[in-house]
């Protein structure tokens, strides 16, 4: 289950900043909430973290912390395991749709119905697990470096009412067996 709270109804933008996966936070520095928190209390803000020189740079995706790259550099570990199932859901939980990108080493644009959504899919990409494609079957992710065909079995969109989106889908991964998972979000 995915849920996020966000800035967007206030200012219609949204960064990845921070995340928490099997109880490890991820993403130095602070979110907007504890920012008005501090400015309402009159305390003196913390200036955002500085990327590395060299770091990769993705649009909507502003999360500094090296402790995430060196979890997903190691595919051994029941922590990655976590961090896979985290990001793919961000790859394949959602609405967007691709669009060539013109951005140097961005490989895809999106297209997003809320700025939440684009920033979560984004944030997917930017950690190497990028959603490439759409067809009437499915969707095509990349998972650093290996291509896999989601087919969705079920898709529940977001809705006021429901407040929240699922997707059933089977995974297709190219060296194993075939998946069935139900992804959450809201």
């Amino acid at each position: 289950i995915f849920s996020d709270k966000t800035g967007t109804l206030t200012r219609n933008r949204m960064e990845f900043r921070k995340c928490s996966i099997w109880g490890n936070s991820y993403g130095m520095g602070i979110a907007e909430v504890r920012r008005r928190v501090l400015k309402k209390m009159g305390l003196p803000i913390p200036a955002d973290p500085v990327p590395p020189p060299g770091a990769k740079k993705t649009p909507h995706v502003n999360l500094v912390d090296s402790q995430l790259e060196t979890v997903l550099a190691d595919e051994d570990t029941e922590e990655y395991r976590h961090c896979l199932r985290f990001f793919l859901h961000l790859a394949i939980n959602h609405t967007v749709m691709c669009e060539a990108s013109n951005i140097p080493d961005i490989p895809v644009a999106y297209s997003a119905s809320s700025p939440d959504e684009g920033a979560l899919v984004y944030a997917a990409s930017h950690f190497g697990f990028t959603f490439s494609s759409r067809d009437s079957t499915g969707l095509y992710v990349n998972v650093r470096g290996r291509e896999i065909k989601v087919i969705v079995e079920a898709d529940f969109e977001f809705t006021s009412a429901r407040k929240c989106s699922s997707i059933a889908c089977r995974i297709q991964w190219p060296e194993g067996p075939e998946e069935f998972v139900v992804f959450c979000k809201g």
